[in-house]
């Protein structure tokens, strides 16, 4: 593909200067630091403002907070991390294309497929930085704060959170593929996101999309039954390549 080693290290350095590097990686590290103290001050907190509100009552917490708590902490805030990806990647293509800036980086000798995929592949591999240090630092605080974490569980779990950040990746770069502008291709992101997560609601249909796999990972780290967690992985990953093939597609045919 003409032009795409090149086009990666542009798309790496605009995504230092645009800060959405430092973004990033604040982020996941906030998330993988945060979630052990937050799960270990929870019980606290709740007893000191359950006291202030109850006219002197004094909530009890029964079970102190242990790693189990620590990871759902984390699971939770993991969450909350699919919308960020969308916001700092929907923009890529669509910003280009209403600036102008797509149709010069295309009269260079640079294909539209090492294009997409320099747009994607740099992203991909930032994402999977922050997931690794998102991680590192939960293991690490979780380790100190409670005990030992088994480590091949986790790694599971985070690879699968990881897989469905992808997907998002592909759904917001898909977005600004078919979209005229930011907004739209914010609107594109942001809507695709809600289906999901509704889809991911409904009985029959939860098990097997990227908001179910998400789920999934909260029934693994609680030791439940995870009998649909591979079909799960199977159908975001393929919905994952298919919404960068569907983005190669369309813009393949687009007027720049």
């Amino acid at each position: 593909m003409t032009g795409f080693l090149p086009f990666c290290r542009k798309e790496l350095l605009e995504q230092i200067r645009t800060h959405r590097l430092l973004v990033l990686a604040v982020a996941f590290l906030l998330v993988g630091l945060g979630s052990p103290l937050i799960a270990k001050a929870t019980p606290d907190l709740v007893s000191r403002f359950a006291q202030d509100d109850l006219g002197g009552m004094e909530l009890v917490i029964v079970r102190d907070p242990g790693v189990r708590e620590a990871l759902l902490q984390y699971h939770k805030n993991f969450a909350m991390l699919p919308l960020l990806v969308i916001l700092l990647n929907v923009g890529a293509i669509a910003l280009e294309k209403s600036r102008r800036i797509a149709p010069m980086a295309l009269v260079k000798p640079v294909s539209r497929r090492a294009y997409l995929l320099a747009k994607a592949a740099v992203p991909a591999l930032l994402t999977l930085g922050g997931t690794l240090l998102s991680a590192s630092g939960c293991l690490l605080y979780t380790t100190v704060l409670f005990g030992e974490v088994d480590a091949a569980g986790f790694a599971l779990a985070n690879a699968l959170l990881f897989l469905v950040l992808l997907f998002y990746l592909a759904l917001s770069l898909f977005g600004s593929v078919i979209a005229p502008g930011v907004a739209s291709a914010a609107g594109v992101g942001i809507g695709g996101f809600a289906l999901v997560s509704i889809a991911g609601a409904l009985p029959g249909l939860d098990d097997y999309t990227p908001a179910g796999l998400l789920s999934g990972v909260a029934d693994l780290i609680l030791g439940r039954a995870t009998a649909h967690l591979g079909a799960g992985a199977l159908v975001t990953g393929l919905a994952t390549v298919a919404l960068l093939i569907a983005a190669q597609q369309v813009l393949s045919r687009q007027e720049l």
